[in-house]
C-alpha cells in the first residue's frame, strides 16, 4: 500500500474517536428550526438502514449534485484532518 493512501472506512463502524458520537435524528432536526436556509436536501435510512429516503426543495439536479459533493468534500476533509489514520 502507498504511504499516501488512507484506508476510507467505508460501511463499517467509525470509532467515536475520529468523528464523535451518533446524534439523535430528532435533536438534529429540531437544530434546524432556527436558521434560514435557502434549499435543503435530506438523505436519510430507515427500517434498519435497508430503506433510502431522498428528498430536496431544489428542482435543479445539478444544485442538489453540487451541494451533494460539497457536503461529500467536507466530510472528506474532516476524515482527512483526523489524528489517527484508521489504518495504524
Amino acid at each position: 500500500m502507498d504511504d499516501n493512501v488512507v484506508k476510507f472506512p467505508g460501511v463499517e463502524e467509525i470509532p467515536e474517536s475520529v468523528f464523535g458520537h451518533s446524534i439523535e435524528v430528532s435533536d438534529v432536526l429540531s437544530g434546524l428550526q432556527d436558521r434560514e436556509f435557502d434549499d435543503v436536501v435530506i438523505l436519510g435510512t430507515y427500517n434498519q438502514k435497508d430503506n433510502l429516503y431522498f428528498a430536496s426543495t431544489s428542482g435543479d439536479p445539478a444544485k442538489i449534485l453540487w451541494d451533494l459533493e460539497r457536503a461529500k468534500h467536507v466530510l472528506m476533509n474532516l476524515f482527512m484532518s483526523t489524528e489517527s489514520p484508521l489504518d495504524e
